[in-house]
């Protein structure tokens, strides 16, 4: 719904099309009004004003130099002037100015009432869907590297959503890789940063470095690069499959990977003498499946890091791997436990219990399974995880009188990492049903809180921008809001609040319809007799009139 603000100097001019708007069932307009363009002003700097429909002639500020206003606060808005005025002077200054309109008062109410739908019109067209649609395609190919980039280090870290959506994402984003096919990973790491004088020239080697690999890799291998951690660059990579037309999926496979080795010889080579970089990689021998890849980026990413023992250039294959074990559980392993366990922590705030517990199987069987030391290792960040969250929702102590939180710091109460698991579980399930009836609770309280407001100021301003004010929530927000909070439109439940006091003092009252009206908030007696009898089939004087037959 757009917003309208009517200004003039004269009250019964103001009152009038407020009236004129509001009886004319096709424009669906939330309508505000000013007596001088000095509180017009006080309503643009309140809030988003869509059109306005002002007097040109006006005490102090007049129309021309309030338009200037409008336009420097809300450049969008649609201004039609209505004046006296036939000089042709106002005209030229307000067409200058981008004015929608420029109408006589003597034109009559028809030529108003088309102004105003032509200004409707032209805010609609100017966000037509394939207008914006265009837009944002434009917008998307500019940021598309960085989509790709965000959206495939997702992967790279295991994300469940990201997977969860992997084949409409490749393909929004145009990622030149297949979901149903496996992928090899390739990093590769600068061995003399200090080459880069800054971060433009840091940014503008790498990409240098991105573009020699691609010019090497584009004849035999699908693939896609990004950079991460400052200097480190990740390749996923698939096989061009059927390159030659007659080999088999898992030639294509074996081949691309025989061609991936040899090409990183290569691409160190013009690195260092194109570029003047030293550059090593860690190169994985096997394609693994989509969800496996963030494991194998982990252990790509260890080996890495260990081959600054080993010099500068350095080549490392899925072989090297050993050097980034330890003696009892993979780094690999535990970082990325280390990290379901950071996941769970947002789900657990973020009250996505789906996801929250089906992760938290997976980890319960992943940290089942290594060495003592490591179960221990994670039942404890477990126990940062709850303490944390408890002490921040203020429910520990209430919770502490309800729940055995003594056996929480303590491993070995458990009998085992199975109870120990479902202690946690069980846990688990409770914060999240605290959270739901606080959620349920905060809801019903804040529609309270709305609907007792508009009982006690129903002869006030009940304007959405009033009482986004008065919740400190955006209009529009709290619009939403409230429909999925209560079921139902604010505005209905404030035209309803306004038509029950009505009734009461249409049955109990002497007092004339007129004045009802204004009792109610109704900007005019015109208005009102309009949605009263869409609402009850009968104007204000035939439902007293029949109210009183029955006394």
């Amino acid at each position: 719904m757009y917003r309208i603000l009517i200004v003039d100097d004269e009250a019964y001019i103001v009152q009038g099309l407020i009236g004129l708007i509001q009886k004319t069932e096709d424009l669906e307009l939330e309508v505000y009004k000013a007596y001088s363009a000095s509180e017009a002003l006080n309503w643009l700097d309140r809030t988003k004003i869509d059109i306005v429909l002002s007097d040109i002639s006006m005490p102090g500020v007049d129309g021309l130099s309030l338009q200037k206003e409008i336009i420097r606060l809300w450049p969008r808005c649609r201004i039609i002037f209505l004046t006296g005025y036939s000089d042709f002077a106002y005209v030229k200054e307000a067409v200058r100015h981008q004015a929608v309109d420029y109408i006589l008062k003597a034109e009559g109410d028809d030529v108003i009432l088309r102004s105003i739908s032509q200004a409707i019109r032209s805010l609609d067209q100017e966000f037509a869907g394939a207008n914006l649609l265009q837009a944002a395609s434009d917008q998307l190919q500019k940021a598309l590297p960085a989509l790709q980039k965000e959206y495939l280090l997702d992967v790279l870290h295991g994300e469940a959503k990201a997977l969860n959506h992997l084949p409409a994402q490749l393909d929004n984003l145009q990622i030149p890789l297949r979901p149903e096919h496996p992928v090899l990973l390739v990093v590769g790491k600068v061995d003399d940063e200090q080459k880069f004088g800054g971060d433009s020239d840091r940014a503008l080697l790498l990409y240098a470095w991105q573009n020699v690999a691609s010019e090497l890799l584009n004849d035999s291998a699908r693939h896609i690069s990004l950079v991460y951690d400052r200097s480190n660059v990740v390749w996923l990579l698939q096989p061009i499959v059927g390159h030659d037309g007659e080999q088999t999926m898992q030639e294509d496979y074996k081949r691309t990977v025989r061609f991936v080795e040899g090409c990183l010889e290569t691409i160190q080579e013009h690195s260092r003498r194109l570029l003047r970089l030293k550059v090593s990689f860690a190169f994985a021998k096997q394609f693994v499946r989509w969800e496996d890849a963030a494991e194998k980026f982990e252990a790509l990413q260890l080996t890495l890091g260990r081959s600054r023992y080993l010099g500068q250039e350095v080549l490392l294959t899925e072989d090297s791997f050993q050097l980034a074990m330890t003696t009892g559980f993979p780094q690999a392993g535990i970082r990325k436990l280390s990290q379901q366990i950071g996941l769970l922590e947002g789900y657990l705030e973020s009250g996505r219990r789906d996801e929250f517990f089906d992760l938290y199987e997976s980890l319960a069987k992943d940290a089942g399974e290594p060495v003592p030391a490591v179960r221990v290792l994670v039942y404890h960040r477990l126990i940062v995880l709850f303490v944390s969250y408890m002490t921040q929702e203020g429910c520990y102590q209430s919770l502490g009188e309800k729940w055995q939180l003594t056996q929480l710091t303590r491993y070995e109460s458990h009998g085992s990492w199975v109870e120990a698991m479902a202690y946690f579980r069980e846990l688990a399930e409770r914060l999240f049903e605290l959270k739901a009836m606080d959620a349920q609770q905060q809801s019903h309280h804040l529609v309270a809180k709305i609907n007792q407001y508009i009982e006690k100021n129903l002869t006030g301003d009940l304007s959405l921008t009033r009482i986004g004010e008065w919740l400190s929530l955006n209009p529009y927000y709290l619009s939403r809001l409230y429909k999925q909070l209560a079921g139902t439109n604010l505005t209905d439940t404030i035209a309803e609040a306004r038509l029950e006091r009505a009734r009461k003092l249409l049955l109990h009252t002497n007092l004339k319809i007129i004045d009802i009206a204004a009792q109610v908030g109704f900007e005019s007696n015109a208005y009102f007799h309009r949605v009263f009898k869409k609402a009850t089939n009968l104007t204000p004087h035939e439902f007293r009139e029949r109210a009183n037959s029955f006394k």
